[in-house]
């Protein structure tokens, strides 16, 4: 062995009695420099957080959005100028002896900058560092602390996410068995930890930041779909979401309903297949909102298989597939405005007192009277009546020589002629709904005239007369989301994760043929998302 080696002194022994957690959180302030030639670093000590002597576990630091409103009256610049920059939110995690549950504990450390002026000197700026609050979550465990992406300047908000300890499982004959593990709490800076009044601030929030940035909330979603969550919280958390995206710029209008509408049909759908209940209403709302989504999804198909006031035969039969969709949606529409004029308050109690025992109210609020009130929905509504007309007019046009067209023309006017509206009607008595700003009652008064609609054709249909032709098979339910035809035998199917729709999509631009170029493009805007927004997935399907 080396001698010099032998020589080397021991190294100290271990005094594990002195080893422990710093009693003390050591903070320091660096600053970038920049003279003009070279950069550089300035680091300054700040006074130390006293009192941290439990395990530590995570340090975050929470922004405070900056304040553009102007001081009434603005300060004097002789005196001292404050303004809160940051917290400093430490998790502490006590495990004692490890033979108990450990104790999770969040402190809360404001930090303030502090601007003082002395006569002519340049101001000096320090720091002022208080604890503002702590609170214990004893016996579950806090896990992540987050601010909220979207939040209003006048609260200090975070999430905390907090793990259970302990639990019970629910019964097995239950299947799949969900136990909840944990919760996301949203706490209030200002208030000394308290929570801030429910969750719906968080969830709002952060629906909005999803729905701005393009991304699917399916965690929001979920949690709003629980059966466990009450209806009112999800009403009120979409409210407080549409809110927020009313703030953004004019730019973001569109796109954010679209959105928006995606979240309500992710919501109301997995809401109604937890609840197995109808009281809520909750399939025709969300059917609903999937059919105004599919107006828009018609509009632009029909945009773009047109040059001017000319449509593409070769797409002619997609168009006449579409314009049949739309055909329906109105019958179904203006069918739900007979029956609630019918059932209008007036008649309901001329009723009520003819025959007191019969009781039912109006059906003023069936979802899908949204096509003739909501300005969105209105406008898109109209927008598509309009399409149907002008490609009905347009293919009546046409020469005997187009011989595909001919046979179209021929399904495009029979669809209409038997459903008993009169479109150009109809678009009128709309357009005056909504440059009128009509209510309801008026609105289904004018849309229920005679001149617009003939109640005969519109409610008994010629198979209806057919023994047996009443009846269509189960297949007619299975229509391509995008295209609106029926998907019939086996085909590669792409199913939608938020709506359940499916489509035959991934198959049909595999294949090819001889189809529109501009029926192409559109059905390619699908390839990764459905027109409600939600993502796809792939499976063999047998119809």
């Amino acid at each position: 062995m080396d001698p010099d080696v032998r020589n080397l002194p021991s190294p100290p022994e271990l005094q594990w009695e002195n080893w422990g957690e710093d009693t003390v959180i050591n903070v320091t302030e660096v600053q970038l420099l920049f003279n003009g030639h070279q950069f550089g670093l300035s680091v300054e000590p700040l006074s130390p957080l006293l009192g941290c002597n439990k395990t530590l576990v995570g340090l975050d630091f929470i922004s405070v959005p900056p304040s553009f409103e102007v001081p009434n009256p603005p300060p004097s610049p002789r005196k001292f100028r404050e303004r809160l920059i940051f917290y400093l939110v430490s998790s502490h995690l006590e495990f004692g002896n490890y033979e108990s549950t450990p104790k999770s504990e969040l402190i809360v450390h404001s930090f303030t900058r502090v601007q003082s002026f002395s006569g002519p000197n340049p101001p000096k700026h320090t720091w002022k560092i208080l604890e503002n609050a702590s609170r214990s979550f004893t016996p579950s465990v806090v896990t992540y602390v987050s601010p909220i992406p979207v939040r209003p300047q006048s609260e200090h908000l975070i999430l905390v996410g907090v793990i259970n300890t302990f639990g019970l499982l629910p019964p097995a004959r239950t299947s799949p068995r969900k136990v909840p593990i944990g919760s996301t709490k949203v706490l209030n800076l200002l208030r000394k930890l308290d929570a801030s009044g429910n969750r719906i601030v968080s969830l709002s929030s952060s629906l909005a930041d999803a729905i701005l940035s393009g991304r699917v909330p399916v965690d929001i979603t979920y949690s709003l779909a629980l059966a466990s969550t009450p209806f009112l919280d999800i009403l009120d958390t979409l409210y407080q979401a549409d809110r927020i995206l009313d703030d953004q710029p004019a730019g973001f209008s569109h796109s954010c309903t679209l959105g928006m509408l995606g979240a309500v049909i992710a919501a109301y759908r997995e809401r109604a297949l937890a609840v197995q209940s109808s009281n809520e209403d909750l399939t025709a709302r969300w059917n609903t909102a999937h059919d105004l989504c599919s107006l828009v999804s018609c509009n632009e198909a029909f945009e773009d298989c047109k040059d001017g006031d000319i449509y593409d035969l070769d797409a002619v039969w997609q168009l006449t597939g579409l314009s049949a969709w739309i055909i329906s949606l109105a019958e179904r529409v203006l069918k739900e405005c007979i029956m609630a004029c019918d059932l209008s308050p007036d008649a309901v109690d001329k009723h009520s007192n003819e025959n007191p025992s019969s009781m039912f109210a109006p059906r003023l609020d069936a979802p899908v009277l949204l096509h003739v009130v909501h300005p969105f929905a209105l406008h898109t509504f109209i927008t598509a009546l309009s399409h149907v007309q002008k490609f009905c007019a347009y293919i009546k046009s046409l020469t005997a020589r187009v011989e595909s067209a001919q046979i179209a023309r021929d399904v495009v006017v029979d669809l209409v002629s038997n459903s008993g509206i009169d479109f150009p009607a109809l678009i009128i008595a709309l357009e005056r709904t909504r440059q009128d700003v009509l209510g309801l009652d008026q609105t289904i008064s004018n849309l229920t005239q005679a001149s617009i609609v003939t109640k005969a054709t519109l409610f008994i249909k010629p198979h209806d007369l057919v023994e047996g032709a009443g009846n269509p098979s189960k297949k007619d339910n299975y229509k391509d989301v995008i295209s609106k035809n029926i998907l019939l035998g086996i085909a590669t199917s792409m199913t939608c994760l938020q709506c359940g729709g499916k489509t035959a999509l991934a198959e049909v631009i595999t294949k090819g043929g001889s189809v529109s170029s501009r029926w192409r493009a559109w059905e390619k805007k699908w390839r990764l998302r459905c027109i409600c927004g939600g993502r796809w997935t792939s499976n063999m399907v047998s119809i």
